[in-house]
């Protein structure tokens, strides 16, 4: 079976991933959730969004940390705009182009060949929670606990089966053995209903007393929103405000490059406040620690 190179860094690539990358067009890319060699449709389950927004005025909005997070592209290039900037948010558009969703401002073209997306057009948000939950610092792969190989197939299977995700699989590359220890990674492709599990990251190793107090932060969100979320069923609120407790208990600030972030990762008609749904935390750590909230149902949380 074919094996990727052991020299990958999962975590590092899942970080170039998440961070905006800001180009000469101003292009702000968010979150990817996978490597694309063509797009074979499915672009409801692309979890790539590029915003371009142009120059407007000689204003360029500049990039941060985001991800895809509510299904709404426009929605979510809307918000970067709005975490950028105090110019009015212009019209947008989406548009699909070789596996990445690309939203678009007045005056600026699409990518040559270049589909336009409806004004309905949403992401699939199972595939957006099976993103976080893979990354997650906790659960995830190549976070802090080092899975072996099979432990990793094992647990994204459980994931399917929680989203409902009947027809995808997972593809594995089994490990090459070298004497060197590795931990399970994976890569999400969205449009052919994949995650590859392989022997790629490096053991997740805390060196520094920062990174200690967020893996801290980010256990201890996990305590209070993940491992009690059967018997408490947090909403929106009571999850942010449990959040914000433990930032200060932690001595996390909120601030841009660093500290934490909150990113609302569902609609807003799908809020998760009263005890339709609770809300699910997913937590990423790259300096920023991004805490997705996702929108479950109490009898699968």
């Amino acid at each position: 079976m074919e094996t990727i190179a052991n020299d990958t860094d999962a975590r590092r690539r899942t970080l170039r991933r998440r961070r905006f990358t800001l180009l000469a067009t101003a292009t702000l890319v968010l979150g990817a959730g996978g490597a694309y060699a063509a797009f074979r449709g499915g672009e409801e389950r692309a979890t790539s969004i590029a915003c371009n927004f142009g120059e407007l005025g000689g204003n360029t909005p500049a990039g941060s940390d985001a991800v895809a997070a509510s299904g709404d592209p426009i929605a979510d290039c809307t918000a970067v705009w709005q975490q950028s900037t105090n110019v009015p948010v212009p019209p947008l558009r989406a548009f699909e182009k070789a596996g990445t969703i690309v939203v678009t401002g007045p005056g600026v073209y699409p990518p040559d060949g270049a589909t336009p997306l409806s004004d309905g057009f949403r992401q699939d948000l199972r595939v957006l929670q099976l993103e976080h939950e893979l990354a997650d610092i906790n659960r995830g792969l190549g976070g802090r606990e080092c899975l072996d190989f099979e432990a990793a197939r094992t647990r994204v299977d459980a994931q399917f089966d929680r989203l409902g995700l009947v027809d995808w699989k997972v593809v594995a590359r089994a490990p090459k053995p070298n004497g060197v220890t590795r931990c399970a990674a994976q890569i999400l492709d969205g449009p052919a209903r994949t995650v590859t599990v392989y022997d790629g990251a490096r053991p997740f190793v805390i060196d520094n007393p920062d990174l200690q107090r967020t893996v801290d932060f980010a256990a201890a969100i996990q305590t209070a929103l993940f491992t009690d979320t059967k018997r408490s069923c947090p909403s929106a609120h009571q999850a942010i405000e449990t959040i914000k407790k433990l930032a200060t208990e932690h001595d996390v600030a909120s601030q841009p490059g660093g500290g934490y972030r909150v990113v609302p990762a569902y609609r807003p008609e799908d809020t998760p406040d009263g005890r339709t749904t609770c809300a699910r935390e997913s937590i990423a750590v790259y300096g920023t620690v991004l805490v997705f909230l996702d929108s479950v149902a109490p009898t699968r949380p």
